[in-house]
C-alpha cells in the first residue's frame, strides 16, 4: 500500500522536475491560491506560471492523497496541451473569475454561464484522469468514492456561479453530507449543469457559512 503510494509520488516528482516544476507537501489544513491578486482558500492547487503543484497535508492521508492526484492532473492538462484546459483559460471572461467571485469585478450572465461551464468540463476532465492514475499506480484509494468526490467538485462550480462564494467552511469532497447527495458514477455533461435540490442544499448547509 505504502509503496504504491510512494512510487506514484516519485513518479510526479521526477514528472514535475523534468519540465523544471516543483512539488511542495505543505504541513498546513489550507492553502492560498493567489491569482491576479485575489486569495482564495484551497486545499492544493497547480500554478501554471511556476509549475509548481502544492498540496496540504495537515488533512487524513486519504483525503490529502487524493488532492495530490487531482493537482497532478491539471498538470498533465498543462503538459498535454488538453482541449479543455486551453478553452478554459481562453474562455471570455475568465481572468475576471476570480476577481468576481471575491466581488470585485462583474461579469454579465452569459460571460458568467460560460465560464463556470468551461470550469466544469475543464475539472471534468482532470478527475477523469485522476481516476486513471489511481487505476495505474493501484494507489489504495476506492474509485467509487473518488468519483463521488470528483461529482461533488464539478456540481460545486454551478453552486458557486449562484451564491458567488466559494467554500469556507470545508470543501465539498470532505462533507459526508454532500459525498452522500451524489453517485458514484459519472453524470452527463448536461446534468452537472443542474444540480438536483439534493445535492444543492447538501453544498450550501455544509459548505459555506450561515
Amino acid at each position: 500500500m505504502e509503496d504504491s503510494i510512494n512510487k506514484f509520488i516519485s513518479h510526479v516528482v521526477i514528472d514535475v522536475l523534468d519540465h523544471k516544476g516543483s512539488l511542495e507537501l505543505i504541513q498546513q489544513k489550507r492553502l492560498w491560491l493567489i491569482s491576479d491578486k485575489e486569495k482564495i482558500k484551497v486545499s492544493g492547487y497547480f500554478d501554471e506560471d511556476s509549475l509548481k503543484i502544492a498540496v496540504a497535508l495537515k488533512k487524513p492521508k486519504k483525503i490529502w492523497l487524493q488532492n495530490l492526484v487531482h493537482e497532478y492532473s491539471h498538470f498533465c492538462q498543462w503538459k498535454e496541451g488538453t482541449k479543455v484546459y486551453k478553452d478554459s483559460d481562453a474562455t471570455p471572461g475568465m481572468m475576471e473569475y476570480d476577481s468576481w467571485l471575491t466581488g470585485k469585478a462583474e461579469l454579465s450572465d452569459e460571460k458568467l454561464l460560460n465560464c463556470t461551464r468551461a470550469l466544469q468540463m475543464m475539472e471534468l476532465d482532470c478527475e477523469k484522469k485522476a481516476v486513471a492514475w489511481i487505476e495505474k499506480f493501484k494507489i489504495p484509494l476506492n474509485i467509487k468514492d473518488y468519483i463521488k468526490r470528483a461529482n461533488s467538485y464539478v456540481f460545486f462550480y454551478e453552486i458557486v456561479r449562484r451564491q458567488r462564494k466559494w467554500y469556507d467552511t470545508m470543501a465539498p469532497y470532505e462533507s459526508k453530507e454532500v459525498l452522500n447527495s451524489v453517485k458514484d458514477n459519472w453524470y452527463t455533461d448536461e446534468e452537472y449543469s443542474s444540480p438536483s435540490k439534493k445535492i444543492e442544499q447538501a453544498i450550501i448547509i455544509n459548505c459555506f457559512d450561515a
